[in-house]
């Protein structure tokens, strides 16, 4: 397919264009022409499903001069960057005749979209046509493996239709994640590159990708018991659900409980009788504070509330200038998903309680074996540490250096 640069924002395509390609072209100075500085950009979007082969700018420079950056990109690749000056590319400079200057060769699968640019660092270069040499994506399949057994094979139904990831179950202690190109042991940090079951997955070959978890202890939370000043996550123990943010328009957020969101740490102190507290959110240092009218609401505010305390429960509550009590709940009601303060006759039954917010917090572990247990000596560190089962032994590979131990 051949476009022809008709103005500094329009081209006109012909020859074999794919169906669904969506074309935009702009030019920071005019029509196809770059000086110093400038940019011609072609960009398809969707325009998935097919196979590039060759890519050609047709250009002409000034009389004596001229000189850039060709620039070539499909998906999250850069495919070419070539620079010079037009007479290194065609051997002279001509300002009347258009030459065509490869900008590149190859076999390359395109999933999503393919831009084309020509950059001016000399003037000047004037660019009126992109050729496109392609065919028809194959498709492809992938090979789905859960600890190196197969568990899948999933084909695209043409060339660039992709596929979508599977969810799978949960296993004892470990967390299912999505799906990596590569197949891992236990380490510290998450691949570079995974994928989200769910996710729609362009696979540019033929390839495999392996179950991906994330370990998570099964054990209830110790809550607070011994109050004194630090950072907690405030929640019902009930439902897990924690505060989360700051206040807007008199309420707050709330989410499923994580130590590991700054976005639930607040930062209380007590008084020294601890029947009093303020309650800051860390991340913002804004506080959470109410209104005490007749119709009270949470505010950004250094309020004292008053606590009630017994056993792991910690309530935060306020009397109004009614005499009526209100607490901070972290969800209103079954239809609210938001965070605000609950007219209550006996603040002391409410669900809530403070969770230390440095006590669950761990370095994270990424497998791709969950049938391997964690070692109760495995250690933890942001080191990306590995661990490889070999017969009764485990081979620990930490900080550069290789240990065996007994499994």
């Amino acid at each position: 397919m051949t476009w022809t640069v008709e103005s500094k924002s329009v081209v006109v395509g012909s020859g074999d264009i794919p169906s669904s390609t969506e074309v935009d072209y702009w030019c920071t100075y005019q029509k196809g022409s770059v000086r110093q500085g400038d940019t011609a950009t072609l960009l398809f979007s969707n325009i998935g499903g097919i196979q590039i082969q060759k890519i050609e700018y047709s250009v002409k420079s000034n009389k004596e001069s001229g000189a850039g950056t060709i620039i070539v990109m499909a998906d999250d690749k850069t495919l070419a960057t070539r620079s010079g000056t037009f007479k290194e590319w065609c051997g002279t400079y001509d300002a009347e005749t258009y030459h065509s200057v490869t900008a590149w060769t190859g076999q390359q699968t395109i999933s999503s979209y393919l831009c084309l640019q020509l950059e001016g660092t000399t003037n000047s270069l004037h660019i009126n046509q992109f050729v496109i040499t392609y065919q028809p994506a194959p498709a492809y399949s992938v090979d789905l493996l859960i600890s190196n057994e197969h568990y899948a094979t999933l084909t695209e139904t043409s060339g660039g239709a992709g596929i979508e990831l599977p969810t799978i179950d949960d296993r004892e202690n470990w967390q299912f994640l999505g799906w990596a190109p590569h197949d891992s042991w236990q380490v510290n940090q998450l691949p570079n590159t995974w994928y989200q079951a769910g996710a729609h997955f362009y696979p540019t070959e033929n390839s495999s990708l392996w179950a991906l978890w994330q370990y998570r202890e099964n054990k209830e939370p110790e809550y607070v018991t011994d109050l004194q000043d630090g950072d907690y996550l405030y929640l019902n123990r009930q439902d897990k659900l924690a505060i989360k943010g700051t206040v807007s328009e008199g309420k707050m957020e709330h989410a499923a409980m994580s130590p590991d969101d700054e976005q639930q740490v607040y930062h209380i102190a007590f008084n020294a009788t601890k029947d009093s507290a303020t309650i800051l959110h860390k991340a913002t240092g804004q506080y959470i504070g109410y209104t005490n009218g007749s119709s009270p609401k949470l505010k950004d505010a250094a309020s004292k509330w008053q606590v009630w305390h017994g056993g792991d429960s910690t309530i935060f509550y306020f009397v109004n200038t009614q005499g009526k009590k209100y607490v901070l709940f972290t969800s209103l009601n079954s239809n609210i998903d938001r965070a605000g303060v609950m007219k209550v006759n006996d603040e002391t039954n409410a669900p809530t309680v403070l969770l230390s917010a440095e006590q669950e917090k761990t370095n994270p572990v990424y497998t791709g074996h969950p049938e391997c247990k964690l070692g109760t000596d495995f250690v933890l560190s942001s080191d990306n540490d590995v661990v490889v089962p070999f017969g009764i032994y485990e081979l620990h590979v930490w900080k550069g250096k290789k240990y065996l131990r007994l499994r």
